[in-house]
């Protein structure tokens, strides 16, 4: 599996990968090209969560109980359209970016 580093734009072999500091949704990792930590949303990872154990829920309440049914076949559609949107957000951004050495010596003599 490989990942996109948001600093980069360069492929990252999650194999490869040595660095990474966090536990749980807060976990971070370290790009081995630009050497810029990466991270999710913790935020946006629990409501896909949430969302999804909750479509699955609704599923099952509205196949069991057919007094049920309408309501949550709505709660599982409002909550799919919620799995969706927090999926498309989830991805990775830069947590710390590494320092830029100062050359601004050689930009100088270019002016």
């Amino acid at each position: 599996m490989s990942l996109v580093c948001s600093h980069c734009s360069k492929s990252i072999r999650v194999t490869k990968v040595e660095q990474h500091r966090g536990e749980g949704l807060a976990a971070q990792i370290r790009c081995y090209h630009c050497e810029a930590w990466l991270g999710k949303s913790a935020r946006v990872a629990k409501v896909k969560m949430i969302s999804f154990y909750l479509v699955v829920a609704l599923a099952v309440l509205g196949y069991s109980w057919e007094e049920y049914r309408t309501l949550s076949i709505i709660g599982a559609i409002l909550a799919g359209m919620t799995l969706l949107v927090s999926h498309f957000m989830d991805h990775l951004f830069t947590v710390e970016a590494p320092e830029q050495k100062d050359n601004s010596d050689e930009l100088r003599k270019y002016r």
